[in-house]
Parts: structure tokens; C-alpha cells; sequence
């Protein structure tokens, strides 16, 4: 019923704002505690924004097992956003949710976006939001690589150990035959941009391979059953939710396995969907036993060469540790919190202040500490 209303609207909307992301969400990823919904907010006929507000059990930094209204609860869902029409005002937008939120017909607690970018039609909605337990606290920042300019010129930007260690890397790998790179089966030349015509009309049995592939990879080392167990591979909801992003490919949805071989074999792979001129890379895999090669740092930097000149960004949605030696572009994110009742926002204040205060004590005692 929504899917036309929300194409209506994409033309403004980034990735974690588009119905095939919320499609393939809601149909893998929600647990049996969940109640799906969507507030549709129209003016007149016209739909201009479309809200997730999904009920499920999740704990907030003191409070445990509360009923939450979310864009989306899921570990692998690492940012959050929806649709919003251009022309809209944001004003009307949060009173019509905080109308929406007042007459909710089932229970909830708080509603919870736990990471939105600052840049996202959430946080434009979230700084409108007049509710007296509304609270907007930093999150995690989300990190891109700039690819408007020439690869030579964002080479020449990391950090010279990693470019040491690509140079290694790229010696080692032609000494032992070369390495190519393929996106969803099809071969690409790392020195342009991939053929979107080409890619998509790749065959669905390409596709299919290369997708096993990459769960093979992703669960060859500390993600698998000898790891953590957080492999895609392992969880059929994962499985399926990346299996509908490839499912729901089109012209402006381009979901990619990206898979760098040696020889016939895979050695690292990429999971990323490319919408608006910015490819968001969503998860990564690389054979541990090809480490000596650094498959996941080569197989980086020939996505970001095809991507230079092309792509605007190549999104790494997290912030990890390896991320600084590719020296990316932080993007602030915020957590978005509203208690529907006083007493809770007041107490999760306090506790955010006192996490705070027990911080920065932490701090000058080690400084102390580290004093000769």
C-alpha cells in the first residue's frame, strides 16, 4: 500500500530512507516481539514523509526492556533515516508524528532512533520534536571517502604506512599470478568506472555466486562459528535481508558483491548498495589465510579507484579503528531519545551526567597516574 507514495518520494531520500531498505527490514529482520507500522503524513492527497514507528523490546541506557517505537531495531542496521518530500515544512512533520505518538494505539515507552546522521531528514524532524522528554545525545560518527577527487590525489592523502602497505600487498599478489576484481560476477577494469548498465544486467546466477562467496568469506575467520558467530552466514533473518537488498536491484538501487580473486579464488569481498552518487559499504570479508596479501586493504583501495571521479563518497557507515588510516571524513550522528513519560526523561539526564562526570574522573586519574 505504501510503495507507491514512497517512490513518490525518493528522489530526496539516501539509502536508509528507501522502501526496498524498510522492504527487505521488514521482511527479514524483525522479531516476533515486533509490531510494524508506518506514519503516513499527508498534505492533502499528496504524501510528504512516511515515518517507521516499530514496536519492540529494547533497553535504553538505564531502562531495560522497554516498548520502543524505532525506524528499525537490528544489530545490522548501523544508521537509520525515512523519506521526506523537498518542499515540505520539517515543523508540520514533528507535530504530525507528535500527534501521531500522542494517540498511539498500542504501548510504548520511548521512541528510539539510536544512530541518524546529522545530515538525515530524521534529525531535521528530531531538533522539531517539542516533546518534553525529547533528548539528542552524540552517537558514533559515520565515515566517507571523498571520490569527487582523482584517485592519485586521495592516494596521495592516507597515510604513508598504508600506502607502504598497498604497494607490498599489490608486489606480493603479482608475484603469485595477479589478482582481479568482480562486482556481481561481472569483471571490472579498476582504472574506470564499473558500466551501471553492464552490472545490472549481470546474470542472476553470477549474482547468486558471487553472494555465496562473500558469506563464505565473511564467515571464514573471527566472524564464524569458531569466532563470535556474527557472520551473516550464520543467522538465516541476515541471510535473507542481504539476499532481498540484492533481490530489489534496479537503476537507481544498485546493491554490489564485490569480490577481489586470485587466480578463481576469492580472498576478500564487499557488500555495499550505491544510491544517489555514494556507494555504502555494509559489510566486508576477507580470507585469513590470505592475509600476507592485505586482501581487505587491496580490495578497498580498487573499489575506491573505480569509485574516484564517479561516485561522489564511498560510505564506511561505521567508525572503526582501520578506517583512520584511509584518513576518512567524519560525519557527525546522533541518538534521538523521547520518554513518553517526564519522570523517565528526567532520569535517563541524570545518568547521562553522571556517565559523563565518572568519564572525565576517569581521565584525570590516569593522567595523574601517567605523570613521571
Amino acid at each position: 500500500m505504501l510503495r507507491e507514495p514512497w517512490l513518490s518520494l525518493h528522489a530526496w531520500a539516501d539509502l536508509y530512507a528507501r522502501y526496498e531498505w524498510h522492504l527487505a527490514c521488514a521482511m527479514h529482520l524483525l522479531d516476533d516481539a515486533s509490531s510494524l507500522a508506518y506514519v503516513q503524513v499527508l498534505d492533502g492527497a499528496r504524501t510528504v514523509a512516511i515515518v517507521p514507528t516499530i514496536v519492540s523490546n529494547a533497553s535504553v541506557s538505564c531502562f531495560r526492556h522497554l516498548r520502543v517505537l524505532s525506524l528499525g531495531l537490528h544489530e545490522q542496521l548501523r544508521l537509520a533515516d525515512f523519506p521526506l518530500a523537498a518542499d515540505v515544512r520539517i515543523k508540520e512533520i514533528a507535530a504530525a508524528l507528535g500527534t501521531a505518538l500522542a494517540a498511539w494505539p498500542e504501548r510504548w515507552d520511548a521512541l528510539h532512533w539510536p544512530r541518524i546522521l546529522g545530515s538525515s531528514h530524521a534529525m531535521l524532524v528530531a531538533r522539531e520534536l517539542k516533546a518534553a522528554g525529547a533528548q539528542i545525545v552524540t552517537a558514533t560518527a559515520c565515515n566517507t571517502l571523498d571520490t569527487r577527487r582523482p584517485f592519485p590525489e586521495l592516494l596521495a592523502g592516507l597515510s604513508k604506512n598504508l600506502r607502504a602497505s598497498l604497494r607490498k600487498s599489490q608486489k606480493r599478489l603479482e608475484e603469485s599470478g595477479g589478482a582481479h576484481m568482480t562486482v556481481n560476477g561481472v569483471p571490472v577494469d579498476a582504472v574506470r568506472s564499473a558500466n551501471e548498465a553492464t552490472l545490472g544486467s549481470a546474470p542472476i546466477g553470477g549474482i547468486n555466486a558471487a553472494y555465496e562467496a562473500f558469506l563464505a568469506l565473511e564467515s571464514s575467520g573471527w566472524k564464524g562459528e569458531t569466532g563470535i558467530g556474527s557472520a551473516v552466514h550464520l543467522n538465516p533473518a541476515t541471510r535473507g535481508f542481504y539476499a532481498e537488498l540484492l533481490a530489489q536491484r534496479g537503476p537507481d538501487f544498485a546493491p554490489e558483491v564485490t569480490l577481489l580473486l586470485r587466480g578463481y579464488t576469492p580472498i576478500a569481498a564487499q557488500f555495499s548498495v550505491c544510491v544517489n552518487h555514494c556507494k555504502h559499504v555494509l559489510k566486508i570479508g576477507y580470507h585469513e589465510a590470505e592475509s600476507r596479501f592485505s586482501p581487505g586493504q587491496v580490495l578497498m583501495a580498487r573499489v575506491v579507484e573505480v569509485a574516484s571521479g564517479a561516485l561522489e563518497c564511498v560510505n564506511l557507515v561505521t567508525d572503526m579503528q582501520w578506517h583512520k588510516t584511509w584518513r576518512p571524513l567524519p560525519e557527525e550522528a546522533f541518538r534521538v531519545v523521547v520518554f513518553r513519560e517526564r519522570w523517565r526523561a528526567a532520569l535517563h539526564r541524570g545518568y547521562l551526567a553522571a556517565r559523563r562526570t565518572a568519564k572525565l574522573a576517569l581521565l584525570a586519574y590516569r593522567r595523574l597516574r601517567a605523570r613521571p
